[in-house]
């Protein structure tokens, strides 16, 4: 079996169990007595072109969810998770909202900001909160009823430029020029407006080169790639298959830029992997906003790795180790909803949790996060992160290396 087709395999395997699992409530034993139950709806790609990453998240929410209610972390509460396969079908999202408003969900958990941008104007009417994964400057401007777990793209490409403008470039060889190719999707826009605004900013740094985007699903990149081929860095798409076929075309066509990623890229290593190799990816460096799967002093890789083993065959470990950061991601950035949850238990009690309680808990409140990483949100801020790390790509070990303490975001001009 090829690479590829063992991916496909892995990845048809890993959605039916995930139903599985979603069907039993995320729970072992059911509801307990004497316990309120706050229900979260979850939006996600099961089966679409972002299920190689989105599959291993939602898997990671199930067995937060069961660590939650087996060790009655938060007293007085059961969670229950019911969940809606938009496929990464904007069309798909209104209707898979109001699907798990009818079954209950007090609040809403999403990933893809098609989803959270196809929401915003909903979610803010109907006065219903959405926590999500991702974050573009359409869904947290205006402040409203959409929570982020991540900072804005744009933001995040800001904080790599200055970073490589600091530890990576060589200004003896002039003034680098960075473009950027995927698809006309949220995530990619906000990566170029990150791009575009921090090129302009610093002149002296940074050499503005092309930012084309192309229609979702293509795979053909001739001319995406040639005009980026003068390039001395490359962010290359978001995306599954967008990734791997655009980095390898523009290699065969010569093409010398350096790639860069994000964390999106992150979710889909091993499918970049089983396509390129790990030597054709060595040294290419990523912003990431949690610590990776190997960083022994991270107490949430640590959960993340726990639950993991726990929860999952060791065969199942190790396919979602190997695709990336998804199952880590679902760990690491769905851990600060429910440390918001937490706290509006504590200050409303568990019986009158609602959406409107954790908008009013989180709307002005900061805390810090088990690895040292800082979340604040305020009555303009919907986005929580306030930094990232940055990782290597290694070769040798085939593995992704931190190489940065926690660097605070560079948020210069409006939020995109």
């Amino acid at each position: 079996m090829n690479h590829r087709w063992r991916t496909v395999a892995l990845s048809c395997l890993m959605v039916l169990a995930l139903v599985a699992t979603l069907s039993l409530s995320c729970g072992k034993g059911g509801e307990e007595k004497g316990k309120v139950t706050i229900t979260i709806g979850l939006l996600s790609d099961m089966t679409g072109p972002a299920s190689t990453a989105l599959v291993p998240i939602n898997y990671a929410l199930a067995d937060l969810v069961s660590y939650y209610n087996e060790n009655n972390i938060v007293p007085g509460v059961q969670f229950k998770v019911v969940s809606y396969d938009t496929r990464y079908d904007a069309s798909r999202s209104l209707p898979g909202y109001e699907w798990v408003k009818g079954k209950g969900a007090q609040i809403i958990f999403g990933i893809l900001p098609s989803d959270g941008e196809m929401l915003k104007n909903h979610v803010d009417r109907d006065g219903v909160l959405y926590y999500t994964i991702s974050c573009t400057g359409a869904m947290v401007e205006p402040p409203g009823w959409i929570f982020t777990g991540m900072f804005p793209q744009s933001y995040e490409l800001q904080t790599m430029l200055q970073w490589l403008s600091e530890n990576d470039w060589d200004y003896s060889k002039g003034i680098p020029k960075i473009g950027a190719v995927g698809w006309g999707e949220p995530s990619t826009l906000s990566s170029m407006a990150g791009i575009k605004q921090y090129a302009e900013a610093h002149p002296g740094k940074f050499q503005l080169g092309a930012l084309r985007t192309a229609p979702m699903g293509g795979l053909m990149w001739t001319a995406e790639v040639m005009s980026v081929k003068d390039c001395d860095y490359v962010f290359p798409p978001l995306t599954g298959a967008a990734i791997t076929t655009f980095m390898q075309q523009y290699r065969d066509a010569g093409g010398k830029g350096k790639f860069i990623w994000a964390g999106a890229q992150c979710a889909y290593v091993g499918l970049i992997v089983d396509a390129l190799g790990w030597q054709a990816i060595d040294g290419i460096p990523s912003t990431l906003s949690y610590y990776w799967w190997s960083d022994t002093e991270s107490p949430l890789a640590a959960l993340a790795n726990q639950l993991l083993d726990a929860n999952h065959s060791a065969g199942e470990a190790a396919a979602m180790r190997h695709a990336g950061a998804g199952y880590i991601a679902g760990i690491s950035l769905n851990y600060p909803a429910f440390a918001i949850i937490e706290a509006t238990v504590k200050a409303v009690g568990a019986e009158n949790f609602t959406g409107q309680a954790f908008y009013d808990t989180a709307g002005n409140l900061s805390f810090t996060l088990p690895d040292g990483e800082t979340y604040s949100y305020t009555p303009t801020k919907r986005f929580g992160p306030d930094s990232l790390v940055i990782l290597r790509v290694n070769a040798a070990k085939q593995d992704l290396v931190t190489v940065s303490d926690w660097i605070p975001l560079v948020t210069e001009g409006p939020v995109q």
